[in-house]
């Protein structure tokens, strides 16, 4: 009786890639519960989101105004930042000036207050006086802004750039896809496997975004070409003695072996000694 074993390679739930990767958000939340992540180990970890989310692991409200973990509360702040978001509660930061759940109340004190750049005008303990705006820190007697990228609010495969006083950018690294804010490895080998010919050739993933071409078992790489080819069938038209073995020679053609080289050679020493012999 013949048995073969075939053992078959696949990612459990929640991973994607040829490495088996984690979906964005976790392998026990993907997606943090807000879309479908193509899992497998032919697909690219890529999350499909509900209609009200966002971003690469469906991490954000996809309007920006809302806030709450289904993104359906709206933010009602008049002169004011809103906590908004998945995890945001809806509260609001007034401006200068404003007071009230939605900042919508004026601060009698501060009227005909002037404050100098980049400071606003607040009421502390019955007081009005002049603080940093949000995203500014007090540096002396000034108001200096803050750098939004210390510490990087973005994923650590992913490079911040600021673009303003409270703005900035995640850029993912080579390598690297996703918003910045969530980064994950390229895995090359998942997409028409990595480039590489299907019917000759194996994609092995090496790093993030790199992947290389491996000839199939039973194939080479024949010169002048770099075609894998077959070679099994080159040799199997020779019937080579037992000493010697039928091998492919850098030209990519059928030679004989060492092995009945050495005998051949053998084989006309002792012929020729013998010829000598009958002389």
């Amino acid at each position: 009786m013949c048995k073969k074993e075939i053992e078959e390679k696949k990612c459990c739930p929640g991973f994607w890639g040829t490495e088996c990767y984690e979906c964005p958000g976790g392998s026990e939340n993907p997606c943090n519960g807000h879309g479908t992540c193509l899992d497998g180990i032919q697909q690219n970890g890529t999350c499909i989101c509900k209609e009200q989310y966002s971003g690469y692991g469906c991490q954000n409200c996809k309007d920006e105004n809302r806030f709450g973990p289904d993104c359906q509360s709206e933010c009602d702040c008049v002169h004011g930042e809103c906590n908004s978001g998945v995890a945001g509660n809806g509260s609001c930061t007034c401006y200068g000036g404003y007071t009230g759940p939605r900042c919508d109340q004026e601060l009698p004190l501060c009227k005909g207050v002037t404050c100098e750049a980049n400071s606003e005008c607040v009421v502390r303990d019955g007081t009005a006086l002049c603080d940093c705006k949000l995203g500014y820190r007090k540096q002396g007697s000034t108001c200096q802004a803050q750098d939004p990228c210390a510490p990087s609010p973005c994923s650590p495969f992913a490079v911040c750039k600021v673009l303003g006083s409270r703005t900035y950018e995640c850029t993912c690294k080579e390598g690297f896809q996703g918003d910045g804010k969530i980064c994950q490895p390229i895995n090359p080998c998942v997409d028409s496997n990595g480039g590489c010919p299907e019917n000759s050739t194996i994609c092995i993933y090496r790093r993030p975004g790199e992947a290389t071409c491996v000839c199939k078992p039973g194939m080479s790489r024949r010169p002048p070409s770099s075609e894998c080819l077959a070679f099994p069938s080159d040799c199997r038209q020779y019937h080579c003695d037992v000493t010697a073995t039928c091998e492919i020679n850098s030209q990519g053609t059928p030679s004989l072996g060492r092995s009945y080289s050495a005998s051949l050679e053998e084989f006309k020493a002792k012929l020729g000694g013998a010829l000598s012999n009958l002389v």
